[in-house]
C-alpha cells in the first residue's frame, strides 16, 4: 500500500478484527476514521461479484461528478475491465481477503491521475462477508482534479491481502502430526516358565 489514507484504514480494520477473518459492520466507528470518511465507501453485495455502492464519501463524489450511491460499483468500469472487478470483490466477499489496486482515473478531455483503491470485507450477523469497506487515494493531485469529473477508471495492478500472511484454506489446516507427537503403543517384556535350566553350567 502506497497512500496513507490505505495504511491507516487498515491498520483500523486489522485492529478492529482481532485475529477474526473479518469485523462486524457495526463494529466501524465512523468517529475512528472520521478525517477518512471523504474518501470512504461501503458497499453492499447483490450475487456473486456484484456490489452495490450503499455509502459514498462527499470526495469520492467529487471526483466523479455525481452522486456514487445506488450505482454499481462494476458500472464505473471499462466494460472490458468488470471481469477484472468483479472477481477482486469475489475474493473479498467470498473468503475474506483485502485487495489493493493502483488505477488510474480519467477526465472527459483524456487527462489521467494515479489512484489507489482498498478493498476490506465486513462480516454480517449471519457470518457472511456481505459488506465492504473501502477507499479510493488520489496519489498524484492534478489541477484538474475536484474541478474536471472521473468519468471512467481503470485497473492497472491488483494484489490480494491476507491479514494473516496467508489464505485461510493454508491457515486453517491442523498441523501435521509427527513422530515425537504421536504416542506409539509400548512393548511390554513377557516371562515365559520352563525355560533353560542351570544344568550343564
Amino acid at each position: 500500500m502506497k497512500h496513507e489514507r490505505s495504511q491507516a484504514l487498515f491498520e483500523y480494520w486489522d485492529s478492529v478484527r482481532a485475529n477474526r477473518r473479518a469485523p462486524r459492520r457495526l463494529e466501524i466507528e465512523p468517529g475512528a476514521i472520521a478525517p477518512h470518511l471523504p474518501n470512504i465507501f461501503i458497499l453492499e453485495r447483490l450475487d456473486e461479484g456484484s456490489c452495490r455502492v450503499r455509502l459514498a464519501g462527499t470526495q469520492l463524489c467529487s471526483y466523479c461528478g455525481q452522486e456514487l450511491r445506488g450505482r454499481l460499483f462494476t458500472s464505473l468500469w471499462p466494460v472490458e475491465e468488470r471481469a477484472q472487478i468483479e472477481s477482486l470483490l469475489a475474493s473479498v466477499t467470498e473468503d475474506a481477503s483485502g485487495a489493493v489496486a493502483g488505477i488510474e482515473g480519467r477526465e472527459p478531455q483524456g487527462r489521467t491521475a494515479r489512484f489507489e483503491l482498498l478493498l476490506l470485507p465486513l462480516a454480517t450477523s449471519d457470518g457472511k462477508f456481505d459488506r465492504v469497506l473501502g477507499t479510493i487515494s488520489a496519489i498524484d493531485m492534478p489541477y484538474w482534479l475536484g474541478g474536471w469529473p472521473v468519468v471512467a477508471w481503470s485497473l492497472k495492478s491488483s494484489r490480494i491481502l491476507w491479514p494473516s500472511g496467508q489464505p485461510p484454506a493454508l491457515t486453517d489446516v491442523p498441523p501435521v502430526r509427527t513422530l515425537s507427537a504421536v504416542s506409539a503403543p509400548r512393548k511390554r517384556l513377557t516371562v515365559i516358565d520352563g525355560g533353560r535350566s542351570g544344568h550343564g553350567d
